[in-house]
């Protein structure tokens, strides 16, 4: 299928044949028929691509400071490879759209195949001929007064219609009240009609003679092309100014600030220079706000991801309330948007699209994009899911099969860190990339030269030639994943953690016990140079250990997937799993008597956000995992303290180290971060990785289980075979 991409590098447009996207539980697929190119924010998204590094770090100081902090930690060539890797990621650009549903999650009961439906929202809404959209991003297209169903086109303005709708909510009005409008680009021709249908008085103020003229013949009878002139005629009158210009100068601001009544509201829905003067909002006492999208629910994972919908009574108009009252208002007339489309153009002409809006060489309001009808009512979507990037030579057995990989999931971890090491792997052969989103599985198989890109990983495990899978994934698929790959006979590298839940554990060791394949989990940093120094400073004593671990791991929000207990498993199966085996590598020993305790969950913190946990190993063993996410970020993230026979080792980040032996000290220190990324995968390829690693892993993993019970109970558990 066909989807529009951008190269945030450069800036440069393309369009591309893509896989066919995946249809999650609680979502839809829908074929595009139309979607609308959102000018002003499209175009700043475009602006900002095309200007170079250093102009992209002038124009987001914030982005730059966090990664300085992180490369005074990891190393500064780590991080700007990283910058640049992203940079070098295609973003999908659309994110109003309308279509028919053409295949339903499992769990969506509200929507059937074939249903004429609105979509939206970044990332899901894209200018793509199929696009996967969570339910609440979706919703039916609406029948006008006479029983007809809005138009395709019609529909595809909901989330345009949402975004203006929601900044005169944050205007708060009453009927009757006045309003102007600075700005009449399509936002503020939206507005100026949402609010003359809701009993405001609206006045329209823009500097183009022509979208004057259009407000005009739209109904507007108080519109004005000099700003001047409003100031004059409204000065100190308007109960709120809506700012829907996209300008870099104060010149919409300073003209609010002159319009607005005492007490009165400006509310920011567009883009400008944010200068407030004193003078005007302390002898008015004005108030300033920002409107954020369509409203409540933009970018909430648990909103607009996983379904979960505001209580009316608590929050009345999130997104997708704001969008269906639009389309009602469309669908009764009271909002005309046929003359708002000055431009359509065919999907496959729409990098022209975009030129007429970047060049400005004609005047436009909407430009509107057209997708074809498919060739057959009843055409086979199952071979959209895979594209061709390249041909691969023929796999033999053995080895030369095991260094045929496919990869499955390819979040920021395995964009950014896992696959840069895997390409630098010789006699390695990338054979396949299954993603969920087609746009991804389709960059990251041109950049990294695998066969195929596609979005449907059950063909990765159907292809006879690939004999390792390596399964990057969300944490709650890794079980599943696991046991399909397992019991297709391919060899498995599943990143941390191995499972999220206990009783998934079994099935795992069954199909593993029941083939001859790998099996191995990520637990990478024992394979770091600095776990074999560890080793060798300590000259293998297998004696007992005293070693505590402290990880400054920093604050994730609470609605993060990592923290979702279905998803993600929580913080402590997803991270601290990490540093329990690490114990392990140290001792060269395994779990046996596990407890640990957490402070009460208050205001943002979780549970298992602040966690200290004390693991006695079957040696004697002891060690201490202090994982906290109150620390300042300028403190170490990783820091160990090893103790033995009158020796210490000390650990910082992977990074820096001190050998303390018979009062000498030696200080060790690299360039960067190496935490045994390239020696895990080159241990798994070449078969290094037996069963007794493969059991350990499991032990590990059980270890874990055990610990979020003593967290949950308050109690010590001891591990047993069977635990």
């Amino acid at each position: 299928m066909k989807q529009l991409v951008q190269n945030l590098r450069n800036g440069e447009l393309k369009l591309e044949e893509v896989p066919y996207p995946s249809c999650g539980r609680g979502g839809v697929v829908v074929r595009t028929v139309r979607s609308v190119i959102s000018a002003g924010t499209e175009r700043s998204i475009i602006d900002l691509a095309k200007k170079s590094l250093l102009g992209k770090a002038r124009a987001r100081p914030d982005l730059v400071k966090r990664a300085w902090e992180k490369a005074r930690k990891e190393g500064l060539k780590k991080v700007l490879d990283e910058s640049l890797n992203r940079l070098d990621e295609p973003f999908p650009l659309g994110y109003s759209a309308s279509g028919v549903i053409v295949e339903v999650g499992q769990a969506v009961t509200e929507f059937a195949v074939g249903d004429r439906v609105a979509i939206a929202g970044s990332g899901y809404a894209n200018h793509a001929e199929y696009n996967f959209v969570p339910v609440n991003l979706c919703l039916r297209v609406p029948n006008n007064g006479g029983g007809m169903s809005l138009s395709f086109e019609e529909a595809a303005f909901c989330m345009l219609g949402g975004i203006a709708l929601q900044g005169i909510r944050e205007a708060r009005l009453t009927f009757g009240e006045r309003v102007a409008v600075v700005g009449l680009g399509l936002l503020g021709q939206l507005a100026l009609q949402i609010l003359e249908a809701v009993g405001c008085e609206a006045v329209g103020i823009d500097i183009d003679p022509k979208k004057c003229q259009l407000a005009r013949e739209l109904g507007a009878s108080r519109v004005y092309d000099n700003p001047g002139d409003a100031a004059l005629a409204y000065e100190d009158s308007m109960d709120a100014v809506l700012i829907c210009a996209a300008s870099q100068s104060t010149a919409p601001l300073d003209l609010a600030q002159k319009l607005a009544v005492q007490k009165g509201t400006i509310v920011l829905v567009g883009v400008c220079d944010i200068q407030i003067e004193r003078k005007y909002f302390w002898d008015k006492e004005l108030e300033f706000r920002v409107s954020k999208a369509a409203g409540p629910g933009i970018l909430d994972e648990n909103y607009e991801n996983l379904g979960i919908d505001y209580p009316i009574g608590y929050i009345r108009w999130p997104e997708r309330r704001n969008m269906g009252y639009f389309l009602n208002l469309v669908a009764v007339g009271k909002v005309k948007l046929k003359p708002l489309v000055t431009h359509r153009f065919p999907i496959a002409e729409a990098v022209s699209a975009y030129t007429v809006i970047m060049e400005g060489k004609e005047p436009y309001v909407s430009v509107l994009l057209e997708y074809p009808e498919p060739a057959s009512e009843h055409q086979d979507l199952s071979v959209l899911r895979t594209v061709p990037q390249q041909p691969l030579a023929a796999t033999a057995g053995g080895n030369e099969k095991r260094s045929c990989v496919g990869v499955i999931g390819a979040g920021a971890f395995a964009r950014n860190v896992f696959l840069p090491v895997l390409k630098r792997f010789g006699g390695v052969q990338l054979a396949a990339v299954a993603t969920s989103r087609g746009i991804t599985s389709n960059h990251i198989a041109s950049k990294y030269g695998f066969g195929y890109a596609t979005s449907d990983y059950r063909r990765v495990l159907d292809d006879p030639a690939i004999g390792s899978v390596f399964i990057m994934t969300r944490h709650n698929l890794h079980a599943s994943m696991v046991v399909e790959a397992l019991r297709a006979g391919k060899h498995v590298f599943v990143e941390k953690p191995l499972c999220v839940r206990p009783e998934e554990l079994p099935s795992i060791v069954e199909a593993y016990e029941h083939g001859n394949s790998t099996l191995m989990v990520g637990f990478n940093r024992r394979y770091s140079t600095h776990a074999r120094e560890i080793r060798e400073f300590f000259g293998g004593d297998r004696g007992s250990y005293v070693i505590n671990c402290r990880v400054n791991a920093g604050y994730i929000p609470s609605n993060h997937w990592t923290q979702d207990p279905e998803v993600g498993g929580g913080r402590v199966i997803g991270e601290v799993c990490h540093f329990i085996d690490f114990l392990g590598c140290v001792t060269e020993s395994t779990p046996v008597r596990v407890y640990a305790a957490a402070i009460q969950a208050t205001g943002r913190f979780a549970a298992e956000d602040n966690v200290v946990a004390t693991i006695q190993m079957a040696d004697g063993s002891v060690g201490t995992v202090t994982y906290t996410s109150q620390g300042d970020k300028s403190y170490p993230r990783e820091v160990f303290e090893i103790f033995h026979q009158g020796m210490v080792y000390y650990l910082e980040d992977f990074r820096y180290a001190i050998q303390i032996k018979g009062g000498k000290r030696r200080r060790l220190k690299c360039r960067s971060q190496e935490v045994g990324y390239e020696e895990e995968i080159r241990c798994f390829l070449e078969g290094r990785h037996g069963p007794a690693d493969t059991r350990r892993c499991i032990v590990m993993t059980r270890a874990v289980f055990a610990l979020t019970e003593s967290l949950r109970t308050g109690e010590p558990f001891v591990l047993s075979e069977s635990s």
